[in-house]
């Protein structure tokens, strides 16, 4: 199964800190979710006036821990099914470290 997912994210150079993820499956199901995890105040200038903006109260149940975000993606995903996973992003360098991250350090 194909996936297609974007995230927004702070990155200062050094580290990128995930401020969402919206996914979207090629049979219809779509996933979003906003880490309560990211530091608004490290955001730049672009993140706050196209991103921050956007984002629902943080009284929204669309906030999760990143913990919460990796185990609802794993079920999204179906990791311990037998169909394959694809996933798919444009431009999406950033994007792939971001998500990875939700399951550790990347070394």
């Amino acid at each position: 199964m194909r996936y297609f997912y974007d995230t927004e994210f702070i990155d200062n150079g050094r580290t990128i800190e995930l401020i969402s993820i919206g996914v979207a499956a090629e049979d219809g199901r779509e996933y979003y979710a906003i880490s309560t995890e990211f530091d608004p105040e490290r955001a730049g200038p672009w993140v706050r006036k196209h991103v921050l903006p956007k984002l629902p109260s943080p009284a929204s149940p669309l906030w999760r821990s990143r913990r919460q975000i990796r185990t609802e993606l794993e079920d999204f995903f179906g990791i311990d099914g037998d169909e394959e996973i694809e996933l798919w992003a444009w431009v999406g360098a950033y994007d792939h470290v971001v998500l990875c991250q939700l399951w550790g350090p990347m070394t």
